[in-house]
């Protein structure tokens, strides 16, 4: 038996004459109704509550999520920009002290002196020349 039918046998077993006269059973069961009334009523409020909560809690996190990912895409590109900056930083360095920048960077030195990228570029094309065995 659920609360409705509970609330509706014991509202069929109120004596109307004897509901309001204390001490009679009538009076138990219409004070009992209206208790398990206000606690249905009170259920179905918590629960609307809960449910408001929830998308509210669901808007906050799908808020939070993208202010972290703008966030994290602001911190890339920061990170992006001092990068290419001290790239920089390293081939200037490298051209004014006459250093070859190939170990740091993984390129190619604009003005190649030590001829480290033409034993590479050797080495490359002898690896891809020779036959398969």
């Amino acid at each position: 038996m659920n609360i409705e039918q509970l609330i509706a046998d014991l509202r069929s077993r109120v004596n109307p004459q004897y509901y309001d006269q204390i001490g009679t059973e009538s009076y138990e069961r219409h004070q009992v109704v209206k208790a398990l009334e206000y606690l249905a009523t009170e259920n179905e409020r918590l629960k609307e509550l809960m449910a408001k909560r929830t998308r509210e809690h669901q808007q906050e996190m799908t808020s939070f999520r993208l202010r972290v990912r703008s966030q994290d895409d602001a911190t890339f590109a920061a990170l992006r920009e001092e990068n290419e900056w001290l790239r920089g930083w390293i081939r200037a360095e490298g051209d004014f002290n006459d250093t070859c920048t190939r170990q740091i960077l993984g390129e190619v030195c604009p003005s190649c002196r030590c001829g480290k990228a033409v034993k590479d570029a050797a080495r490359g094309a002898k690896i891809t020349q020779e036959p398969a065995k």
